[in-house]
């Protein structure tokens, strides 16, 4: 199982992982209140799965985008610019 993700509204983060609620939990930076609901979410005796959804969205994300040899090329492709 693929584990969910939480992440801030920060540059980086918000590219990586971009639509809300299919691939993590968006919350606002130093905002520890709307954190501790977002992991709340996770609560398997709300949503049995939701963490299960959002951890799979997110590993699909990785696999397809990130994986070594797309980021190899995409990273030579900048230097040869």
């Amino acid at each position: 199982m693929a584990p969910a993700l939480a992440t801030t509204i920060l540059h980086g983060c918000r590219e990586v992982v971009a639509r809300d609620d299919e691939l993590r939990l968006r919350v606002p930076a130093r905002n520890a209140s709307a954190l501790v609901k977002a992991i709340a979410r996770l609560n398997v005796n709300d949503d049995p799965y939701v963490h299960i959804r959002l951890g799979e969205a997110a590993r699909r994300k990785v696999v397809e985008e990130f994986d070594e040899r797309s980021v190899i090329e995409r990273t030579v492709a900048v230097y040869c610019e």
